[in-house]
């Protein structure tokens, strides 16, 4: 019985640590997503904050795409992220691209893709977030990069 009370007890106290580390993230470039670099957006059904960033090392890009969203809320997060190059058209065509289901509030998708020719590259990640009776679709593009 004594083993079952500080269950709960350890399981309230997790609970309400969790609740508190996720506090909504405001951002003043949430009406234009990645225009300053940092790829941060800010949802309205429960998703505090989703970035999309892309790092350089030699001829290979990492991906990374991460969300938050509200612990009461929010079912499952869909999260598909797409390698962009910037042709000569001035157009920006996939050169990859990958899908994956979050099945809780909050997710992190890493991805790389190596032996890229020069180019200027972006990551547009696309976040479904899926509430009980509600879905929301938000886009986010990472800073710009050169090889």
């Amino acid at each position: 019985m004594k083993h079952i009370r500080i269950s709960v007890l350890l399981a309230s106290v997790l609970a309400g640590i969790t609740m508190i580390g996720y506090t909504p993230k405001m951002n003043a470039s949430a009406a234009f997503p990645g225009t300053d670099g940092s790829g941060a957006d800010v949802a309205s059904i429960g998703t505090y904050s989703a970035s999309s960033s892309l790092m350089a090392n030699g001829t290979s890009l990492s991906c990374v795409s991460t969300a938050h969203g509200s612990a009461a809320l929010v079912r499952r997060i869909e999260v598909t992220q797409e390698l962009q190059r910037l042709n000569t058209s001035g157009n920006w065509s996939v050169v990859a691209s990958w899908h994956q289901v979050f099945y809780q509030f909050y997710c992190a998708m890493s991805n790389s893709k190596s032996a890229l020719g020069s180019g200027t590259y972006r990551l547009k990640s696309t976040f479904t977030v899926y509430t009980d009776g509600e879905s929301e679709t938000l886009t986010v593009y990472s800073n710009i990069r050169s090889l």
